[in-house]
């Protein structure tokens, strides 16, 4: 059924240069099932599900890029420390255009999925900024910088909380999504908008990778099973909360890794070690074995 949300977008495509930093800096090569021993049961685990956690986002700018790179980072720290405090958005917009070009910080156009990598993985070094966000807190979404030096001094003051990528990597195959997901990665990924929706009870669902459009970009967080059959989970900044996306879909995504707008793999740091503590001390573990 045909979209009648009233919306922004502002995701663009990159240039070559942010295209080929970023793969060039790509460390994750594949994610295997075997290195995570009955993964399932991490998705299907009520304490683990960050969903209950993450708040309705809806943009007022083009920040789409920058909105679903925070929902990425609160649900990595979820995973990483049970915890969850809301990221700043706008920071990650305004990063993003200085990333990109400082001359586009203010300027409200949007940014690549590509220089959102870079300020989670790389940081703003021209200015001494390391890799990661501030607390919206520190960072309200009013707050938008129309200057790149005011945006600049500012971001030299502010307090960076780490960052909570350790690597990053291609789009994997659709187990290789599902068991990231369990391993506390996410899938920030640019899409065509609007979609053709489909439904799944009271749901959305992206049953149809979108072909033309503007760009939005979005956050594969998690995955629900739904009859017997898995769901990938897509929180969204347009009010809604999250979308479904279908198997068939992703692997639509997947085999052109997202272009032209790019997605990636978003891991933290040992991936295979937490899974394993997870394992050892989860109840929810014992439960279902």
């Amino acid at each position: 059924m045909p979209t009648t949300e009233t919306w922004y977008s502002g995701l663009i495509e990159p240039t070559e240069t942010e295209r080929r930093f970023c793969n060039a800096l790509m460390k994750v090569k594949a994610i295997n099932a075997r290195d995570y021993p009955n993964w399932e049961s991490r998705l299907l685990d009520p304490d683990a599900n960050p969903m209950p956690h993450m708040r309705a986002q809806r943009q007022a700018r083009n920040d789409c890029q920058g909105q679903s790179l925070a929902n990425g980072e609160e649900k990595r720290q979820w995973y990483v420390t049970g915890k969850m405090w809301q990221m700043a958005d706008i920071y990650a917009y305004n990063a993003s255009e200085y990333f990109g070009r400082p001359q586009n910080v203010g300027r409200d156009q949007g940014t690549s999925i590509q220089s959102g990598v870079g300020v989670l993985t790389r940081g703003l070094g021209a200015i001494g900024v390391a890799p990661g966000l501030p607390l919206e807190s520190d960072w309200p979404y009013d707050s938008y910088e129309r200057s790149s030096s005011n945006f600049a001094r500012r971001a030299s003051a502010v307090d960076i909380d780490q960052t909570w990528v350790s690597e990053h990597g291609e789009l994997p195959d659709w187990e290789g999504m599902l068991v990231g997901l369990a391993a506390g990665g996410s899938g920030h990924i640019g899409t065509y908008w609007p979609p053709r929706w489909s439904q799944i009870g009271a749901r959305r669902l992206m049953d149809t990778l979108p072909r033309g459009g503007g760009g939005h970009a979005t956050e594969i967080i998690w995955a629900v099973r739904i009859d017997g059959v898995w769901y990938l989970v897509v929180w969204n900044s347009h009010g809604d909360q999250y979308y479904l996306m279908s198997r068939k879909c992703y692997e639509q995504l997947q085999r052109t890794q997202a272009q032209p707008f790019g997605g990636y793999l978003l891991l933290p740091d040992k991936p295979e070690e937490r899974f394993v503590d997870w394992r050892r001390e989860s109840p929810w573990t014992r439960k279902a074995t």
